[in-house]
């Protein structure tokens, strides 16, 4: 998994990411939470974010996911939770 900077039409997105074989799984850091699959073609449009000069940590973009998803009072879909790997 990675955290990225989506640069798409409606302007950055902060994604988590998981690259596979054929598509990229995307999972925006912003209302609505869907995992959403792009062609591998898209990781052109992907750059890497810095967090004090080194790799944004990743523990630490899930944990503000999550914190996210409990203040909104959403409940995150099984297809989430699996991405993040939580318990289902």
């Amino acid at each position: 998994m990675q955290i990225k900077a989506y640069h798409t039409n409606h302007g950055v997105r902060y994604v988590l990411i998981r690259k596979k074989r054929k598509y990229i799984h995307v999972l925006p850091m912003e209302f609505p939470y869907r995992v959403k699959k792009v062609p591998l073609e898209e990781a052109q449009y992907m750059e890497d974010i810095e967090y004090k000069g080194n790799p944004y940590p990743i523990h630490r973009a899930v944990y503000l996911f999550k914190q996210e998803a409990v203040d909104r009072k959403e409940r995150l879909t099984k297809k989430v939770q699996e991405f993040l790997q939580i318990n289902v």
